[in-house]
């Protein structure tokens, strides 16, 4: 088996974007969940800083 993990500074791979210092580069949306009530925790245990969500237009 290959260990092919390396050790990375989080604070020197951040990313920016739009004046905001992201440590996480994991983007997580908020579709395609079983409940709504599961979405909270699966965010919390994720460590995301992004969440993504579609809006649909009602006219």
């Amino acid at each position: 088996m290959n260990d092919n993990t390396q050790s990375v500074n989080p604070s020197a791979d951040s990313l920016l974007i739009g004046g905001v210092n992201l440590h996480s580069r994991l983007f997580v949306g908020t579709g395609k969940f079983s409940s709504h009530e599961i979405v909270p925790q699966v965010l919390e245990a994720s460590g995301s800083q992004v969440v993504t969500m579609a809006l649909r237009r009602v006219d």
